[in-house]
């Protein structure tokens, strides 16, 4: 499976940085865009309590058997110097339903792939607001990752 777009919201309080993966995309998004999108914005908005105390969030949307999902993973410190905390939560038609204390998986490789990728680009970076506001190419992010 591969990732569709990016949504980036560098002004946001965190800022947040949101993959769409093609898992489910059809089936739960109707194959377009604009409704994962307007989906993780009211997600984003209803979480933004729990992401107050995060430098910054990266988050993968999703689909599985029906459902609408996002990864969230909140970061702390976000110097480019530290190994960040990495917190992780699931929302799944708009509730959270695990933090990952429980026995199903969290997220798929490559998510985890994505996730390593951000995070060597952070370490490039001046601070959070270079960072931000200047995601990684895409095609860099995302080349090598498996085609459905």
């Amino acid at each position: 499976m591969a990732f569709i777009t990016r949504f980036n919201l560098p002004h946001e309080e965190p800022p947040v940085r949101a993959y769409l993966h093609q898992a489910g995309f059809k089936e739960v998004f109707e194959g377009k865009i604009e409704i994962a999108k307007s989906y993780f914005l009211g997600i984003f908005d209803s979480q933004h309590k729990k992401l107050g105390k995060f430098g910054y969030v990266l988050a993968t949307i999703w689909g599985d058997k029906g459902s609408k999902i996002i990864d969230f993973f909140g970061y702390l410190p976000t110097r480019p110097e530290e190994n960040p905390e990495v917190y992780a939560w699931v929302v799944c038609d708009g509730a959270v339903v695990r933090s990952g204390l429980d026995h199903s998986p969290t997220t798929c490789g490559d998510t985890l792939i994505v996730l390593g990728r951000e995070e060597e680009h952070r370490r490039k970076t001046k601070n959070l607001g270079d960072f931000m506001s200047n995601p990684p190419p895409l095609e860099e992010v995302l080349k090598g990752l498996q085609k459905s």
